[in-house]
């Protein structure tokens, strides 16, 4: 979990740096029928008087490693909150007290952040 934490976070920082990126030839922002990661901020080097340059977008296989990396980090949350366990020391006896101990989890600060 930690080396994928850390791939995410190398990954996102490689996004942002000209050698993992390219410049498209079309997009939505230039009135293309293509849609990359950026298309959703509207930002695009239109001009009434010059050609339209779409901006840089990084490199697909990029996009598909984090896609991934996000899948797992959801799987893993989503499995972790459904099979919650409480230490044997602290369990609930009831199923109301075991609600209540799982909706406690589901609101602790690193439950939230995750």
């Amino acid at each position: 979990l930690i080396i994928a934490i850390a791939l995410s976070n190398l990954i996102m920082i490689m996004q942002t740096m000209k050698p993992w990126q390219f410049i498209p030839t079309d997009c939505v922002s230039c009135g293309g029928t293509v849609a990359y990661m950026f298309d959703d901020d509207d930002a695009s080097y239109l001009n009434q008087d010059q050609l339209c340059i779409c901006p840089p977008a990084p490199i697909p296989l990029l996009v598909y490693l984090e896609d991934s990396l996000i899948w797992f980090f959801s799987i893993e949350w989503v499995l972790r909150v459904l099979f919650f366990e409480p230490a044997p020391a602290d369990r609930a006896h009831t199923l109301k007290g075991f609600i209540s101990q799982w909706l406690g989890y589901l609101i602790e600060p690193t439950t939230v952040l995750d």
